[in-house]
């Protein structure tokens, strides 16, 4: 048997990306700016839920190098988490995460962030946890908190009060969900309302969403609706959205944070903007800007005047349709020509109390964005 040098294909012969302009669309979201007259943003693109093989079903996920390389060259993220479920039980795993996390820090380009996944079953769910600095080690998970007999928020709040960390649920509409029994806002601003691996959790029947006749879900677990991402505004908690990969998927889960000033000075930068709720999510480099006056998404404030919701999207390729929703109904459906909008809605309905608005985005391709939540007091 003779052995031939292994050459690379062709370039006609390779499989074509799925995100031809993604170098250049990259490029369009790192040079975007939210102009306020206060302050200047600009768009961190990450991921804030990705495994590695510490996971024990983290085994088609490779390892810590592995997850640095994919982060740092081939999706040219600004910041991740490794997110292992409890760093697979063992201190060492916990230490080694941590140490490359500070390893890989690059000031000026990427951030890692601290982190893990407490796994627990509904109704109290899985969640992630986020922090700015090192040496958190993890919060276990008692039997009678695992089996539902405790609630986690009284259990994981504190922990994460002391240590300025954030967490956030994922999974939300399925076995590994919950029924929104628990929520600090200054604790936990956002949910993860799309899972790369998974599906989309904004309400059924959502685009990439699951119903009772037709599952996504990787896992094949349990159907949970009082999970649905709907469920929890109805209910008036204020969370901001963020979409992750969870295991595997690739190119295709961006939590998008607006950041004061050029650049982060410190991961703690990262963290104040997710507390703020100035976050989107997006399965492609989509930018989405939808603001009232000078109120970003995920702002809540008060007014007498009638909120005017000014939104601007830069897609990667045609655009279906822009909707606004306004409490979970569909108020108005803007149709560009092309792949990218500029648009106004004025909400000339509205009545003394509150109200939330926010916008999804859904590309030609099937690519989707949502925007977080601008929670709007009004009075007369």
């Amino acid at each position: 048997m003779r052995l031939i040098p292994f050459r690379e294909p062709a370039a006609e012969t390779r499989v074509k990306p799925v995100h031809p302009d993604e170098p250049a669309n990259v490029a369009a979201i790192r040079g975007y700016r939210y102009r306020t007259p206060a302050k200047t943003y600009r768009i961190l693109r990450g991921d804030l839920h990705r495994h590695t093989d510490i996971s024990p079903d983290g085994i088609g996920d490779g390892s810590l190098l592995d997850f640095y390389r994919y982060a740092f060259t081939a999706g040219q993220f600004d910041y991740m988490v490794v997110t292992d479920h409890q760093y697979g039980g063992t201190e060492y795993n916990w230490w080694r995460t941590e140490k490359s996390e500070d390893a890989f820090l690059t000031r000026g380009r990427f951030w890692p962030l601290f982190g893990t996944e407490r796994s627990l079953p509904y109704p109290n769910g899985h969640r992630n946890t986020f922090f700015a600095q090192r040496g958190n080690r993890e919060l276990p998970i008692s039997r009678e908190e695992n089996a539902g007999n405790l609630n986690t928020g009284p259990i994981l709040y504190p922990y994460l009060r002391q240590r300025n960390g954030l967490t956030s649920s994922h999974s939300t509409a399925s076995d590994q969900g919950t029924d929104w029994r628990d929520n600090d806002p200054q604790l936990e601003p956002l949910v993860e309302i799309y899972q790369g691996l998974n599906s989309s959790y904004e309400y059924e029947n959502a685009p990439r969403a699951d119903t009772p006749e037709r599952r996504y879900y990787h896992h094949g677990e349990g159907w949970r609706p009082a999970g649905f991402v709907w469920n929890a505004w109805a209910k008036g908690l204020k969370l901001g959205v963020q979409t992750s990969s969870d295991h595997i998927a690739t190119h295709d889960s961006y939590t998008c944070v607006l950041v004061e000033g050029d650049q982060p000075r410190t991961r703690e930068d990262i963290l104040n903007a997710m507390r703020a709720r100035h976050v989107y999510a997006a399965t492609d480099n989509i930018i989405v800007d939808a603001r009232i006056g000078d109120h970003l998404m995920g702002d809540i404030f008060s007014t007498r005047d009638i909120p005017v919701l000014k939104v601007k999207v830069e897609g990667t390729g045609p655009i279906n349709r822009i909707e606004v929703i306004k409490n979970n109904t569909f108020v108005h459906t803007d149709r560009p020509q092309g792949s990218s909008a500029s648009f106004e809605y004025r909400d000339n309905d509205i009545r003394p109390g509150g109200s939330y608005y926010y916008v999804r985005v859904e590309q030609a391709a099937g690519q989707l964005a949502w925007s977080s939540p601008i929670w709007v007091e009004y009075s007369r």
